[in-house]
């Protein structure tokens, strides 16, 4: 439950992106469901490897330190899932544009 509180933030900026992402995607031409999950996962995976890298890192290297998760919960957990969410944007679309020119 205590890290579950701390995700709060990382998991807001990761819906806000993905669902702008999905706007993208919807514009281009991409309206299978496989393509949002494509970014949504990209977007969970990659920004709780970094929430938790940086919630736990600066815990581990510099322990005597009380502002060390906070590099987790507001910067490398946000920026790695807008990292996630840019990766699995440009997945969806070479997978969309790949479909298109195929199919014509």
């Amino acid at each position: 439950m205590f890290l579950l509180d701390y995700i709060a933030f990382t998991a807001k900026v990761a819906v806000c992106v993905v669902l702008l992402a999905s706007g993208v995607l919807f514009i281009i031409g991409g309206r299978a469901l496989v393509d949002f999950l494509r970014v949504s996962l990209w977007a969970a995976g990659i920004g709780l490897i970094s929430f938790l890298g940086g919630f736990y890192g600066p815990l581990f290297f510099g322990p005597e330190s009380p502002q060390g998760p906070l590099f987790g919960i507001f910067i490398s957990g946000p920026a790695g899932a807008i990292i996630g969410c840019i990766v699995g944007l440009v997945l969806s679309i070479r997978h969309v544009r790949s479909h298109v020119t195929s199919m014509a």
